[in-house]
């Protein structure tokens, strides 16, 4: 059985990637830069769409400070690969 986490990141996928352009952002190379992890990335309308799957019974959309910092860091360096705007999105289920 899929952990609850790993079954909203499946269906946010299912759903966003409907309305989006899947973008798969190796993990690895975010960790060896000291970036956070990326639970989802897409591509729309010339911008890259960074996503953070929460459970909002939990979590209510909050990003700590430490995750927060982390998940910038790997915005200023996805921005800085592909020369987009990106947006981080917290999705909550």
């Amino acid at each position: 059985m899929l952990k609850k986490g790993l079954k909203a990141e499946i269906e946010a996928s299912r759903v966003l990637h409907t309305h989006y352009l899947p973008l798969l952002i190796s993990s690895q190379i975010l960790r060896i830069r000291n970036c956070g992890q990326v639970d989802l990335a897409c591509f729309k309308d010339n911008e890259i769409y960074i996503f953070e799957v929460k459970n909002r019974t939990i979590a209510k959309g909050f990003l700590g400070i430490k995750q927060r910092i982390r998940l910038s860091q790997s915005v200023n360096y996805i921005s800085s690969v592909f020369k987009k705007r990106v947006r981080l999105r917290v999705w909550e289920f």
